[in-house]
């Protein structure tokens, strides 16, 4: 529009400087004269309202933290909004006029082509998630793309990478809260164990020992034995693995036995389940203290 104005401010100037050089006196060329130089007048405003909006609207893009960009059917990048540059993947000079697949990572590029197709076949929004790779930091993207042309979408994307961040925390805290829960429960069932009056020591031992991968991180994929006074106690599935953890069971100040539990994935066992294992061998001890004692534990 700019580049309009001005074209037609030279376009004027240039006739007015025609007709003064071949003046001829009449009533027409004055005017002629006088109504290009009020049209010149009309022109410098626009001219400098044009200016003052784009000004404004150049404030506005570089305010705004949004990735606003216009792309063809085919993927190119056509035009690029002056927001933030720190958004951009690459600057808008090195992509400007190249397709999506030639500068974007394939994992990102390909989806993209597809939904600009949708989005254009269909004729309606849709939003997309993507990450990007910005300076050595990966940062999480939401963008609507919407109809812009019959061949050309618009592309508004806002960074949301501290959501993600956050969403992925949460998701952490409620898996460890979930883990912690399985271990208190485990420890709660073997207190009830422990408790019953109407069990023999080896069939409590039996039923603790089915108790121990449920309490882990991968169940399925875990495997318990309590060694105790010379017997095992296994759970079916049990084998040894070189990735393993073990807790002494004591009575009295004296080594009775062992409790362990097997990875059979290759993944390792976290902190809270070495804890555990430590609590249920000290709970194993009581319990075969407490069996001697009562003259019961004889028949393990």
């Amino acid at each position: 529009m700019i580049e309009a104005i001005e074209a037609g401010i030279s376009e004027d100037t240039q006739l007015i400087r025609l007709l003064d050089r071949f003046p001829d006196g009449t009533a027409l060329q004055v005017e002629a004269k006088e109504l290009l130089r009020q049209r010149i007048l009309d022109l410098e405003v626009a001219l400098q309202d044009a200016r003052a909006s784009e000004a404004r609207l150049r404030n506005l893009f570089s305010a705004m933290s949004d990735v606003v960009l216009v792309i063809s059917r085919d993927g190119r990048f056509v035009a690029a909004a002056p927001t933030d540059p720190n958004l951009f993947y690459r600057p808008p000079s090195e992509f400007i006029g190249r397709t999506m697949e030639e500068i974007l990572p394939p994992e990102v590029a390909r989806p993209f082509m597809g939904r600009i197709g949708e989005v254009l076949t269909e004729g309606r929004r849709i939003t997309v998630e993507y990450s990007l790779p910005i300076k050595g930091v990966t940062r999480w993207f939401s963008a609507l793309v919407s109809p812009y042309a019959p061949d050309a979408v618009i592309f508004v994307a806002r960074e949301i990478s501290d959501q993600k961040h956050l969403q992925a925390e949460f998701q952490k805290r409620s898996h460890d809260l979930a883990e912690r829960i399985k271990e208190l429960d485990c420890l709660f069932q073997v207190s009830c164990i422990s408790e019953r009056t109407d069990m023999p020591l080896a069939q409590k031992v039996e039923a603790i020992v089915k108790l121990l991968p449920v309490a882990c991180q991968f169940p399925e994929a875990t495997c318990a034995r309590i060694t105790l006074m010379g017997r095992d106690f296994t759970t079916p599935n049990y084998r040894q693995s070189n990735l393993r953890e073990m807790a002494a069971i004591s009575t009295a100040g004296h080594a009775v036995g062992v409790v362990e539990v097997c990875s059979l994935s290759g993944e390792a066992f976290l902190d809270e389940e070495r804890t555990l294992l430590s609590m249920l061998a000290d709970r194993l001890g009581a319990l075969t203290g407490l069996a001697a004692t009562m003259g019961n534990g004889e028949d393990l």
